[in-house]
């Protein structure tokens, strides 16, 4: 009798861990040959002002504060290769980070122009400090794309189509109640190759009773429509497994994707939603536990309709990259493999520097959502 080939998987992947985790390597850090680069990171949008961090690298052994903090550079903006301005710093921003060891913060500048980049505009911005090789960056404002209509239909299903962590569905009636959204959408330039984000959240501002709630951006269910294949990041162990052990694709709460299947610049996205009621939940101390801290129970729990703003966005070539590497869970058994990988580079398109400057054009449709039927 034949062995399934699916069933040897998880021994595989055990051989692969010890395998592994036998091989000792010794690396040796040299700090002493340490040159500082500039960092400059931000990202443009049409008739706004640029805001662009500055700051410069350094190495993990270095636990003061004020270790990024670059006081004295200068940058210099360009449009369409035409010098006009030198930006100005306005503040100092505290700024949290995490690579796959460590969790850091650091002090960035940051500087803003007094010029407003139009749509299809080329911009540059040059860095220079004492110290430091010239740092630059380029890129160009793309044209926003256009929402043509959306058409929505509830549907009901007996389990949850999005199997993430955070979920507010509260299915008295045993279903788990969707959104399919069609969305037909243009871009705004001819030519393949134009690059795009998606996302949709609950505008949160809208509920009048709390003020001051949170964003949350909803998960994406993308599955139906080809165009967001390039989006979906299995992992690891989803590629070796796919039986039924740890079987899944996980969903994020953006979508990228290109405009390879638009035809004559068209094209009807295709995606769901779930868990789009915003649960509200106020909690009163109860007591103290063993340890002096205060016990919290619920004591009220509201649920809310405010409505969905879906965000169709062009984003330059320089952040589709950066997009692509940046949306990975960082506790997925895809991270803890990587944490045990060679070490790789990080994206930058700021030359002799590190970081990323990019820009977006964004499009926006608002969906109404209707309450519970028994809430109605």
């Amino acid at each position: 009798m034949m062995k399934s080939t699916y069933n040897s998987r998880p021994f595989l992947l055990i051989a692969l861990l010890l395998t592994i985790a036998a091989c000792d390597r010794v690396i040796t850090l040299d700090t002493g040959n340490h040159v500082p680069k500039i960092v400059m990171n931000g990202i443009l949008s049409p008739d706004s002002l640029i805001e662009i961090r500055v700051s410069k690298s350094f190495l993990y052994t270095d636990t003061f504060s004020s270790r990024g903090l670059m006081d004295r550079a200068t940058l210099t903006l360009f449009i369409d290769g035409v010098e006009k301005e030198t930006m100005r710093r306005i503040r100092v921003d505290t700024v949290s980070s995490r690579d796959r060891l460590f969790e850091y913060t650091a002090l960035v500048s940051v500087y803003r122009s007094t010029i407003r980049p139009k749509v299809g505009q080329r911009v540059r911005v040059e860095a220079t400090a004492e110290g430091h090789l010239p740092a630059w960056a380029e890129t160009s404002v793309p044209v926003p794309p256009t929402i043509r209509g959306v058409d929505t239909v509830t549907f009901y299903t007996t389990k949850r189509i999005i199997h993430n962590d955070y979920y507010n569905s509260l299915p008295e009636s045993g279903m788990f109640q969707n959104l399919r959204v069609k969305m037909d959408v243009s871009t705004g330039t001819s030519g393949i190759g134009q690059q795009f984000l998606l996302q949709a959240r609950l505008m949160t501002e809208e509920i009048e009773e709390y003020p001051s709630l949170p964003d949350r951006y909803l998960f994406l269910y993308t599955d139906d429509d080809p165009v967001f294949e390039e989006s979906y990041r299995n992992s690891l162990l989803e590629e070796l497994i796919s039986d039924g052990f740890l079987e899944g694709k996980k969903h994020y709460d953006s979508a990228l994707f290109s405009n390879k299947l638009f035809r004559d610049n068209r094209y009807t996205l295709n995606f769901s939603v779930t868990d789009y009621y915003y649960l509200y939940t106020e909690y009163e101390a109860k007591g103290q536990n063993e340890w002096g801290y205060p016990i919290y129970v619920p004591i009220k729990t509201e649920r809310f309709n405010p409505p969905i703003e879906v965000l169709f966005t062009a984003i330059s070539p320089e952040l589709y990259p950066y997009y692509q590497a940046g949306e990975y869970n960082p506790d997925s058994d895809e991270e803890s493999f990587k944490l045990i990988s060679e070490p790789e580079l990080t994206y930058s398109n700021v030359h002799n520097g590190i970081g990323v400057v990019g820009a977006v054009s964004s499009a926006k449709a608002r969906i109404e959502v209707p309450p519970l039927p028994y809430e109605e």
